[in-house]
């Protein structure tokens, strides 16, 4: 997959879309768009940032020095 695409999916995923909405609007099958979601979810993991899971990955790397470690 390009590269320009994968970026299209993770920012879609970013910002709340379903699954089932990134297929319809990008044409890319819904289980390769489960696959990166999954991939991006592993690397932004809640139990690795301690934040909520729908706090979009972007702020996961801002946020994280923010949370107390107990």
């Amino acid at each position: 997959m390009k590269p320009q695409k994968e970026h299209t999916i993770v920012t879609l995923l970013e910002n709340g879309i379903s699954l089932h909405e990134i297929n319809r609007k990008t044409g890319i099958d819904r289980k390769t768009v489960r696959k990166i979601a999954q991939a991006l979810a592993g690397a932004n993991s809640p139990m690795a940032t301690g934040l909520p899971n729908n706090t979009p990955a972007y702020k996961c790397s801002n946020m994280s020095s923010a949370v107390p470690m107990t």
